[in-house]
């Protein structure tokens, strides 16, 4: 009965780990797919607006910016 007690508290601590890692895993991944969004969105804005308008200094920065 005592090692059935305690394989149990092994068994609940593998799933717990398990659980953990997956929810990590699905938030490391969540986050690239947040992070490509955006850099399309940025991509997208840029290309669809005439930057000759803007001074060599605005324009750096907007490719420092871009760069981050």
């Amino acid at each position: 009965m005592l090692y059935s007690d305690a394989d149990g508290n092994s068994s609940a601590l593998l799933e717990t780990t398990v659980r953990q890692s997956y929810i990590q895993q699905k938030l490391d991944n969540g986050l690239l797919k947040i992070w490509l969004d955006i850099q399309q969105k940025v991509k997208t804005y840029l290309l669809s607006i005439d930057l000759s308008s803007f001074s060599y200094d605005c324009f750096i920065q907007v490719l420092d910016v871009v760069n981050r």
